[in-house]
């Protein structure tokens, strides 16, 4: 038997495992993950920040949908994060959504600053 041909059943195996969780019918959930970018006075930040996170129904002005999502002292490598948010089912209706941002230096006390635009 060659090695080409001795692959084959562990290649099926893998499949299988793998088709086996798919159809696992596990409900989905309602977090989603947001990555971004950070610069801190110009140059990408290192550190841990504090965020908060709002989601709006318009790009500017607007209302707030649900409730704001505080992170402290998240750890950002050469300005890049990654969170996880749950606005809950009731925030994702079918309509356009915005996400607002405001950050401070971790383990502040002090106000946040809100970030520009709403993404």
């Amino acid at each position: 038997m060659s090695l080409r041909n001795a692959a084959l059943p562990v290649v099926f195996v893998a499949l299988s495992i793998g088709l086996v969780s798919v159809s696992g019918q596990t409900p989905l959930g309602t977090a989603i993950s947001y990555q971004g970018r950070l610069s801190d006075a110009g140059s990408p930040a290192d550190g841990a920040y504090d965020f908060q996170f709002m989601l709006f129904d318009a790009l500017t002005v607007g209302s707030q949908v649900g409730s704001t999502i505080t992170i402290d002292d998240e750890q950002v490598t050469n300005g890049l994060f990654r969170v996880t948010l749950d606005f809950g089912s009731a925030a994702f209706n079918g309509q356009a959504r915005w996400l607002e941002i405001a950050v401070r230096p971790g383990a502040g006390s002090g106000a946040y600053t809100t970030l520009s635009p709403r993404q």
